[in-house]
């Protein structure tokens, strides 16, 4: 516990007096974390790296190709036998010490060899660079510096604006009632700003649905391209009451189950759907003759496309306040094949069961917790990153989320210019979503030769392929490991 929880013993037994009479299975310990005491920081370079079971000093120099000499001069206090999950600091040529993020936890309950830890600490999970607070969008991953743009089409230099271009952006209520509406909304002025500059003459208006549900509905049939933060069903309704005059041209700004089968206008899922940010995880999974295993909020459906198309899935359903059942989760699990536990959910207490389930189990089966849900999604400051570090955690991301780059930086200092704060992640999107689509919109070549086309804004790549008649899907997708409470590693 005092290696895993980074706490001296001492701190331990003051904490929790009745240490004094021993530790038993089910005990419930109290462990503040914020008292926690970590190990001398080196001087330079380095990566903060957990030891896995087994693992000894030489191995873990053999792996980074350091001496042990190396090692033990970035760690002066380290012992000659290490523990599982104790950290150590490796020399590397890597960014430097104060560009790696710090994470901390708030409070959550974590399960360890069957004895039940409640952890609070006093801060939560952010990006911390020379004591200046970075944006919420970096997320708590390792900031790499090749941006690989070059793989990327650039379409400003070809686009043709003609007359210009009228843009609905279509919100399911006002865009003041949400923060993240207004997040959106500001990124994507920014995005027709910079279209404007370049020539674009883009004219636009903000539509929400109390709107389009009353009786003024005669400027609708005026609608030309949507961007949309709706459902499809709704966004559908919009577009079949604007048809009468011309097509439409949507995108999708939202990942949303709903699908769009065919259709007459040109429509694009930027934000992909969850069926095929699905498909990506189970694809990679599949590659490693994984045993998959999804533990389902009791009212999520998995799609029969999905269940038809992956042999030996098994759903174990858990209702809301419900704990999981034990029994049900391990006689699932092989012994043979390496264990893909997918999470089908975002709800705290289904996580903190599978996860208190999976933890005593880690050391005698091959286990990786996964989620169909991004990383920002499922990793919150309810819920301790060690869980997600011991149990292998992997997840489906659009491919370089984590990169930063001088785009990135541009963006930063613009939006910051004109809104006085730093850009959220629903920011970027609007920038990103907006620009790509009007950019999209305003190329010479035929549309089916423009969607070919792969394109990276700001952080967003977009790789379309087209699922049904005039339907386009962004399928930009990676598959990540979190190596440590700092690091993503790409997978594929």
């Amino acid at each position: 516990m005092s290696k895993i929880y980074e706490i001296s013993i001492a701190e331990l037994e003051r904490q929790n007096p009745e240490l004094a009479n021993g530790l038993y299975a089910g005990q419930v310990l109290t462990i503040d974390t914020s008292y926690s005491h970590s190990k001398e920081k080196p001087d330079g370079n380095y990566t903060k790296y957990f030891v896995q079971q087994g693992e000894t000093k030489a191995s873990i120099a053999k792996k980074f190709d350091i001496t042990v000499a190396q090692l033990v001069q970035a760690n002066p206090s380290i012992a000659d036998k290490l523990l599982a999950f104790e950290y150590v600091y490796v020399p590397t040529d890597g960014a430097p010490m104060s560009n790696n993020p710090v994470v901390t936890t708030k409070v959550n309950d974590t399960k360890v060899d069957n004895t039940v830890v409640k952890e609070t600490t006093t801060a939560t999970p952010q990006v911390v660079a020379d004591k200046e607070e970075k944006t919420t969008w970096e997320v708590n991953t390792k900031i790499e510096v090749d941006d690989n743009r070059n793989k990327y089409a650039d379409l400003k230099a070809s686009a043709e604006f003609g007359n210009g271009l009228n843009l609905t952006f279509l919100y399911p209520e006002d865009i003041s009632s949400k923060k993240e509406y207004e997040d959106f909304d500001r990124g994507a002025q920014l995005a027709i700003d910079s279209i404007n500059s370049l020539g674009g003459g883009v004219q636009s208006e903000n539509v929400n649905l109390t709107y389009v549900a009353g009786t003024n509905l005669s400027r609708l049939k005026d609608i030309t391209n949507i961007i949309t933060l709706c459902n499809v069903k709704a966004t559908e309704s919009v577009v079949d009451k604007s048809k009468s005059k011309s097509k439409v041209n949507t995108a999708f700004a939202i990942t949303t189950d709903g699908q769009v089968k065919k259709s007459d206008n040109l429509t694009l899922f930027s934000k992909s759907t969850d069926f095929y940010k699905q498909k990506a995880l189970l694809d990679y999974i599949n590659q490693q003759n994984g045993n998959i295993i999804i533990i389902s909020d009791a009212d999520k459906k998995l799609s029969n496309d999905i269940k038809n198309s992956y042999v030996g899935l098994k759903v174990i359903k858990v209702a809301k306040n419900e704990v999981l059942d034990n029994d049900e989760l391990y006689s699932a699990l092989s012994d043979v094949k390496t264990n893909f536990v997918i999470l089908n959910t975002t709800d705290v207490n289904t996580i903190l069961s599978v996860t208190n389930s999976l933890l005593p189990k880690y050391k005698s089966y091959a286990i990786h917790l996964a989620s169909f849900n991004s990383y920002k999604n499922i990793v919150t400051s309810k819920i301790s990153v060690k869980r997600y570090v011991i149990l292998n955690f992997i997840f489906p991301e659009y491919e370089g989320y984590n990169v930063k780059s001088t785009y990135m930086n541009q963006f930063v200092a613009k939006y910051n210019a004109f809104y006085n704060e730093q850009p959220s992640e629903e920011a970027i999107s609007g920038f990103d979503i907006t620009f790509d689509f009007l950019l999209r919109l305003s190329q010479k070549e035929n549309m089916d030769a423009v969607l070919e086309k792969s394109t990276k804004q700001v952080v967003m790549p977009f790789e379309y392929s087209e699922t049904s008649s005039n339907v386009f899907v962004n399928r930009a997708f990676k598959i990540y490991q979190l190596t440590d409470q700092e690091t993503v590693k790409q997978l594929n």
